[in-house]
């Protein structure tokens, strides 16, 4: 038989592995090659670390506003739902896929440094400083530590998060959500004094982990409540670039006082009066 009857008589089945492999084989070379132009045209890294519910969604839309950053976002969150065991280089494969997909002069991204968040054993599942040192391995020299210090007005947005489902809002807010506490964790959270002590110490932890250089801090309730311009301005003067003068498109979630946000509001009042975490009452 001659070689174009045979090739005639091919089946629809191996013509198909065929082109998937032709298909898999020109998309290896491509990212390969896109990737190793992005890796030299790209001057920054940046890791962002927050607890989420502190103005990162704001934040990370006007940095993508820029013509130099290309903000990735919370590139674990979409694996959370996904409670089986990851890969072992699932951390760095995940970075490396997020950072080829545009090319850019500098890029970021944003990890929740809690157990219960992206550090699920689901997830990221590593150690805080063995995380960290990957970040330097992959070329990550720069850190923002964006800090929402009033761990009671974060509580109440997670909680009418889980009810509303609205993370974000391009308008003002005019309806109120009321939500209730768990003070002693009979719902199943943390509780919330605990979950208070877990904050601060994982915020330390990263404080100790990176070098004073190499590191820029954020408060939510300085640098971003009023105005979040001004916590884009020093990530500009931090990374050494230009204001590109973004607009600011979202809006507070929770503008309300606590009288109107919490349906226990003495019990919570009683469990914080006697503590460090007092103040965050008369916010």
């Amino acid at each position: 038989m001659a070689l174009g009857s045979r090739l005639e008589i091919q089946s629809p089945r191996s013509m198909k592995r065929a082109t998937q492999f032709a298909k898999a084989t020109l998309k290896g070379t491509l990212s390969l090659l896109y990737s190793t132009v992005n890796t030299l045209y790209r001057k920054q890294n940046v890791a962002m670390f927050h607890t989420g519910r502190c103005g990162s969604q704001v934040l990370g839309d006007m940095l993508n506003q820029h013509p130099m950053i290309f903000w990735a976002g919370e590139i674990f969150q979409q694996h959370m739902k996904d409670k089986r065991k990851k890969a072992p280089n699932f951390v760095e494969r995940t970075i490396d896929a997020s950072r080829c997909t545009k090319a850019s002069g500098i890029y970021g991204f944003e990890t929740k440094h809690l157990p219960q968040l992206h550090f699920a054993e689901w997830c990221i599942n590593m150690a805080l400083g063995d995380y960290v040192s990957l970040l330097r391995k992959l070329d990550f020299q720069k850190f923002i530590i964006l800090h929402r210090e009033n761990y009671l007005r974060r509580t109440i947005s997670v909680e009418v998060l889980g009810k509303t489902k609205a993370p974000h809002s391009r308008s003002e807010v005019r309806a109120v959500t009321k939500v209730s506490i768990d003070i002693d964790g009979s719902n199943g959270r943390i509780p919330l004094l605990d979950l208070f002590h877990s904050l601060d110490e994982h915020y330390g932890m990263l404080k100790d982990l990176v070098a004073p250089e190499e590191i820029l801090f954020l408060r939510y309730e300085q640098d971003i409540l009023e105005d979040p311009r001004k916590a884009y301005r020093k990530i500009c003067q931090f990374l050494r670039i230009e204001d590109a003068h973004p607009t600011v498109d979202l809006k507070r979630t929770n503008p309300f006082a606590y009288e109107e946000l919490i349906e226990n509001l003495d019990e919570v009042r009683a469990a914080l009066r006697n503590t460090k975490y007092r103040w965050m009452l008369d916010d």
